[in-house]
């Protein structure tokens, strides 16, 4: 039984089954745009870690709309080369929200 450096020993009975969102099932609670970002408050029912909220901030998207459209409606949270992916996530908590909101005003 080996253990990687940062991830968790999946033969151990302590360890949580996958909880990463499907990128596919979520719902857009909230969003705000500023300048030319679009922050966006998302639930993801089958993701576990902070009850399925994510806080994620978009460059260059103006809309809740245009977001879906450029990204065949899949919402992915993670950080990606390859995709449109956020620049930022912040903890979904008020502090996090309005760090978010900082960042937006800011940059």
């Amino acid at each position: 039984m080996g253990v990687g450096l940062f991830g968790r020993c999946s033969s151990s009975s302590y360890s949580i089954p996958n909880s990463n969102p499907d990128p596919k099932k979520y719902r857009i609670l909230q969003y705000l745009q500023k300048n030319h970002y679009l922050m966006v408050i998302v639930l993801y029912p089958d993701c576990t870690n902070f009850e399925g909220l994510k806080v994620m901030v978009y460059e260059h998207i103006h809309s809740v709309e245009e977001l879906i459209q450029r990204t065949n409606g899949k919402l992915d949270p993670h950080f990606s080369k390859e995709d449109i992916s956020p620049v930022a996530r912040f903890k979904p908590t008020n502090d996090g929200i309005q760090m978010a909101i900082k960042f937006m005003e800011t940059k």
